[in-house]
């Protein structure tokens, strides 16, 4: 399988699912091994503070879905601010064997109401897309 460039090139590209071994890393959500998480960080104005800091991944609860090896969930994050105070959606393009998707988290620092959008979500069939790698800025 050759590569597509990306429509992001300054972010980097997660290997396709099956493109062989890999150096193996605890906690990167790019390795076979690891289904995945993301860190949400509270701050303000003046910056992070890192008080209250949560970590979620499929396996948590309120979190549609499985944590599967591969998922890659939270390989991409991106903060949606559509009423002053930003949600964020978490990428797993490893899901379903590559044909990624993402969650939406409107409970902002809970999992409560998250839901997934996957490509059987969209009513479509995806082989390989990654849907979630990347956010456009």
């Amino acid at each position: 399988m050759t590569p597509q460039p990306s429509p992001w090139p300054d972010r980097p590209r997660l290997p396709p699912p099956d493109s062989g071994p890999r150096e193996r890393r605890p906690n990167d959500a790019r390795t076979p091994d690891n289904a995945g998480t993301f860190a949400l960080v509270p701050g303000g104005r003046a910056g992070a503070t890192g008080a209250g800091t949560r970590v979620f991944g499929q396996d948590g609860a309120g979190v549609p879905g499985a944590a599967e090896s591969g998922d890659a969930f939270g390989a991409a994050v991106y903060l949606v601010d559509g009423d002053g105070r930003a949600e964020p959606v978490a990428g797993a393009p490893g899901e379903n064997s590559g044909a990624g998707g993402f969650w939406v988290f409107p409970g902002r620092t809970t999992a409560q109401g998250s839901y997934p959008v996957t490509a059987g979500t969209l009513g479509t069939t995806a082989s390989r897309a990654g849907l979630g790698t990347a956010f456009p800025r």
